[in-house]
């Protein structure tokens, strides 16, 4: 509760202001998210995802350890195909864990992948973001979509930032 109150009412510029903008300062947190704050969580966890992707590719150990913590693979599922993420809700899924299929991809199937998954974390984004405005008649006081995503980033950001090596640091810089 103390978070939150330092949260909600710091002397300085409130984190919460960046992300839901007030218009004239005065009035408590009820507008919609900003089209900023929205564009900074889309960049950062594109390069979150890209910097956990080269983790899990280069060591296997890593690979492991990450997939068992269902936040990051619910942050990674932005990313998916929807056929691979109904197939992650099923009892004991695979889907992340044992890819033999994806040892043998050439180059250009490498680019068109990282390009869909892009797009894909782009229209979910999108989503979130629609859902989250109430069609322009602001922000409702309960959680919503895209609080989900930005906790779910924060979460993977601390734990891909808690990395030994050139993975821990990339995410620190992120």
């Amino acid at each position: 509760n103390k978070i939150k109150e330092m949260y909600m009412n710091s002397s300085e510029l409130p984190m919460a202001s960046l992300i839901y903008p007030t218009g004239n300062g005065s009035s408590p947190i009820t507008t919609t998210p900003s089209l900023i704050s929205f564009g900074l969580l889309a960049i950062d966890l594109f390069l979150l995802h890209n910097v956990q992707q080269i983790a899990w590719n280069e060591e296997s150990s890593i690979k492991k350890e990450m997939l068992s913590d269902p936040d990051v693979i619910a942050m990674n599922a932005l990313f998916m195909p929807p056929e691979k993420v109904i197939l992650l809700r099923q009892a004991n899924s695979r889907v992340l864990k044992d890819d033999p299929a994806s040892e043998n991809k050439g180059f250009l199937h490498e680019i068109v992948e990282f390009v869909n998954g892009g797009l894909r974390a782009a229209v979910n984004l999108g989503k979130a973001f629609r859902s989250s405005t109430t069609n322009g008649m602001g922000r409702s006081t309960s959680s919503s979509a895209l609080d989900c995503i930005w906790t779910l980033y924060c979460r993977n950001l601390d734990k891909t930032a808690r990395l030994q090596g050139p993975y821990g640091f990339l995410a620190k810089m992120n």
